[in-house]
Formats: structure tokens, C-alpha cells, sequence
């Protein structure tokens, strides 16, 4: 249907999993050692669901030619279209809708704050399985409950391929062996082809051409950074923010950057398939930030969210599941680096609550309408947190029992929501740190600890630098540090 004749308003937004509903499903299938499944449905837009809308379409020029028992249909003749169709603008939210009801009535539910997220619990509350999907592409996970019901949503929907353990799903490649499960993207830069560079110093302005080029390269990288390469982080942010104003030199990095990729384009995440108990785990938030080392006295912020089996220390490393990464220039003009390192922490601690929300909700379901509040607080203090910084003002500032003053009022709020969290009981919402202790590690839902810079891992996502920690961390699963992890109740 040739929908971009369509006029009207009506919703056309089809949801898909995130990057960290993804991250989820994986390390689950790794700590359990189950298999990992993906399938697509095959004509998904013939599957959808009823139009909401009255649509009439024409026959095209010439008409259509008898097919079976269908007699040919004369050219001009028209046709009321009952469910959605290919090439409608609400053809993707239809199926959606379609997929979603089928998948909710056969006993799996949504995770909190993923559409396209599913999870399924016993009636005693333990996790049976997970699926995500993204648009007519799905991957699962779990036991053998979890494939009976998928066995019976592909009776529901024609599926075409599945496959399990090592196959391709939105663009990553999954390998799975007896030790780990690995996320890469080896083909996906195969056909991206380097910036043909003109003549000129190297402070030259680039050519439309050049810069569109640019854009081309560097949309592919920075697909292919989210998905699997934290340690191309930084450089694909910096060729970002460049991209309007690039110079000749600009496009050498970039070209420089792309060689490197392709070079490396094995490298991926692993998901440690031995020594993890998914039900165990503790959340990190580990947070850097360079102050005033970009263009315009910008600020660059990194940050790592991870899922442990312990905090690291020189004795023992703590193995990990990496969630999420992120390197992003401060919007903000910081005027210190405490500043800078608050944003920083601020952005690693939403996340680890929004990923403490999404875990609950896998075997305790936000109930609708009464008792958010309770399960927010419960959510909040099923997962242990962890804040790493390397920065000790800061960490004293948090920590410290009377409020120093701030000039900031900007920063003294962000400082002080900060200081709410970290001084938070179990089965609290929010902390009083003007009229309680700090919480002990037993006793409160977070701990913001100090690491040393040498050890600080989102250091690699905050300047050019070498990013041989941030390998190692994706491809060992493990997380080591040589200095002494200090906060108020830990040596």
C-alpha cells in the first residue's frame, strides 16, 4: 500500500526491546546455562491486528490478475482494508499490538519500563524464562516451560527461521560455547567504506561531500559501539560532535578509527557462563569524568553499569556482566570537576535504579494503580547498588553527615538528590540524611565507594587513551583492581 500518500493523525509508533532488555536476556541464559533461541515471523504485517480506522485503497493501473479461485480485479476498483498491510504507516504498531496481545495471553508480562520486553513466572515467583523482540525478529530464554510457550506463540504466527545458540539477531552475532555467550558485530562494518580525503592542511574545512561521507562512516560505527564496542566509546562521541564543523584532520581520525574497528572487528562482549547466580547479583555503577577537556570548556562523562557477583578488591576480582556503557559530552559548562563528576555519577545512578525496577519487575509485576509506591521501594532494595567514583570530594560530600554549602544551586540539588539515594533504607523511597546516620552496607539500598584512577574503567570513556582495560573487561568478564576500595563502612 503505498502509505506515504496517507494524510490523517494516528499513532504509528512501534516499540523494540532496548540494548539493556537485550543485555538482560543474555546474561540470563549465560548464569543458567540455557539455550538462546531467536526466530522471525515471517509476513509480519499480514499478522497484525484489525485497523482501528476506516481505509479504502484502489487498484492499481492495470489492475490484478486472477489468482486461484480469486477472479482478476478490475483497474480502479476499491477495497476496504480490514487489518493492517504492508507499507501502511501503522502497519509496524499494528503487528506490535498484535504480538503483544498473543504474547500477554499466554501468561508472560511485560518488564517494567520495556514495551517489547517479556518475562514468565511460576506461581511461586520464580523466572522461567525471558523474550525480547524487536519488531518481527524474537529471542528467548529458559526452561522448558519458557519453550512451550513459545512453541504454542508459533502456532499462533507463522515464524520462518529459528535457530539456537550461534546465530545472527538485529545485526549482532551470537556465539555460544561452554564457557561464555558472546555479543560481536564482525560483518557490519564489511561493506563501510573510508572517506576519500581531499588535498589541504590539516585545519581545513571538509567538503559537503566529505562531510557526508563522515556521516555515513560514523553512523555505522556508533551502531556498531551500542551494540558491542565500549572501547570505541569516546572516539565515536568526539567524531559526533565534529560532524557539523569537521576539518580535514576530522576525517583522518575517523578513517584511522575505522581501520582500527575493522581490524578488531571480532572483538565483542562475553557473558561468563560459570560462577554466577543471576538471582545473586549486585548492580555497579561505575562513573567518570574529564572536566573541561573538550571544545568549549566541555566536559566529557563516561559511565559503566554493570551486574557482579562482588565488589572488586586487590585480592579477589569481581566477575561481571556488562549492561550498559555510555561517553557523552556535559550539556552543562562545568565549573569544577566536582561538578562534572556529580553529572556523571547522577546519569550511572538513574540508570542502575531504571535497571533495578526492570529486574523486579521479571518476577514481581508492577501492580496497576494502587501500591506503586511500595513496589518502587521494593524494587529499589531488591539489588544491592554500588557507586564507583574516583573522585574522593566528591564521595566525602555524599558521605559526609552535615551538608556543606554549595554556591551552585544547580549542582547543590543534583548533590542533594544524590545524597537522598545514598542515605536510603531498606524498603525506603528516599533517604533523610539531615536526621538519620548513614545506613550501613547491611542496612541501606546503596554504597557509593573510591577507586583509584588507575583502576577507574570509564576513564577509557572520558579522553583518548588506551582502551586495553575496557578489552579486557569485555572479553575476561572480570573486573581487577590493585588499590583499596574505601568508602565510610568498606576497607
Amino acid at each position: 500500500v503505498r502509505g506515504d500518500l496517507e494524510e490523517g493523525d494516528f499513532r504509528m509508533e512501534s516499540p523494540t526491546s532496548s540494548n539493556l532488555a537485550i543485555n538482560l536476556v543474555i546474561p540470563y541464559a549465560a548464569s543458567c546455562d540455557t539455550s538462546l533461541w531467536t526466530g522471525d515471523i515471517t509476513a509480519a504485517f499480514l499478522q497484525g491486528s484489525p485497523l482501528s480506522r476506516r481505509l479504502v485503497i484502489r487498484a492499481p493501473r492495470g489492475g490484478l490478475p486472477a489468482a486461484g479461485d480469486q477472479p482478476a480485479i478490475p483497474e480502479g476498483a476499491l477495497f476496504e482494508v480490514l487489518i493492517t498491510v504492508y507499507g501502511t504507516r501503522d502497519a509496524p504498531r499494528g503487528f506490535f499490538l498484535a504480538l503483544r496481545k498473543d504474547i500477554l495471553e499466554l501468561g508472560l508480562h511485560e518488564m517494567t519500563g520495556e514495551q517489547a520486553a517479556y518475562a514468565l513466572v511460576d506461581p511461586d515467583g520464580v523466572l522461567l524464562g525471558v523474550l525480547v523482540t524487536h519488531v518481527d525478529d524474537c529471542m528467548w530464554t529458559g526452561r522448558p516451560e519458557m519453550q512451550e510457550k513459545m512453541e504454542m506463540l508459533m502456532k499462533r504466527f507463522t515464524f520462518g527461521s529459528v535457530e539456537k545458540d550461534n546465530f545472527r539477531f538485529c545485526g549482532r552475532t551470537i556465539e555460544t560455547t561452554k564457557d561464555y555467550i558472546k555479543v560481536s558485530t564482525p560483518e557490519s562494518l564489511a561493506k563501510v567504506k573510508p572517506i576519500t580525503v581531499g588535498d589541504g592542511p590539516a585545519e581545513r574545512a571538509a567538503t559537503e561531500d566529505e562531510i557526508q561521507q563522515l556521516r555515513a562512516v560514523v553512523g555505522s560505527l556508533a551502531w556498531v559501539c551500542r551494540t558491542c564496542r565500549p572501547d570505541l566509546s569516546y572516539m565515536v562521541n568526539r567524531l559526533q560532535s565534529r560532524q557539523a564543523k569537521a576539518t580535514k584532520e576530522d576525517l583522518v581520525t575517523t578513517n584511522k578509527l575505522l581501520k582500527y574497528a575493522v581490524k578488531t572487528r571480532e572483538y565483542g562482549i562475553h557473558f561468563m557462563k560459570h560462577g554466577m547466580s543471576f538471582d545473586k547479583l549486585i548492580g555497579l555503577s561505575v562513573t567518570d569524568a574529564s572536566f573541561a577537556a573538550e571544545g568549549g570548556h566541555r566536559s566529557q562523562a563516561g559511565r559503566f553499569l554493570l551486574l557482579a557477583d562482588r565488589v572488586p578488591t586487590p585480592d579477589v576480582p569481581a566477575k561481571i556482566y556488562i549492561l550498559e556503557w555510555n561517553s557523552h559530552g556535559l550539556k552543562r559548562v562545568c565549573r569544577s570537576t566536582l561538578q562534572a563528576e556529580t553529572l556523571s555519577m547522577l546519569a550511572g545512578v538513574e540508570g542502575l535504579e531504571s535497571l533495578r525496577a526492570t529486574l523486579c519487575s521479571l518476577t514481581d509485576p508492577r501492580p496497576a494503580g494502587v501500591g506503586q509506591q511500595s513496589w518502587y521501594a521494593r524494587s529499589q532494595a531488591m539489588l544491592k547498588g554500588f557507586w564507583l567514583t574516583d573522585c574522593r570530594s566528591l564521595l566525602d560530600f555524599l558521605q559526609n553527615p552535615v551538608t556543606t554549602a554549595v554556591i551552585d544551586k544547580r549542582l547543590a540539588i543534583d548533590l542533594t538528590g544524590l545524597r537522598q539515594q545514598l542515605w536510603r533504607r531498606q524498603g525506603e523511597e528516599s533517604g533523610d540524611p539531615a536526621s538519620s546516620d548513614l545506613p550501613t552496607l547491611e542496612e541501606g539500598t546503596d554504597t557509593a565507594l573510591w577507586c583509584q584512577t588507575s583502576d577507574m574503567i570509564a576513564d577509557g570513556l572520558t579522553k583518548k587513551m588506551n582502551t586495553e582495560e575496557i578489552v579486557h573487561l569485555m572479553t575476561s568478564g572480570q573486573w581487577r583492581v590493585s588499590g583499596v576500595m574505601m568508602g565510610r563502612h568498606w576497607t
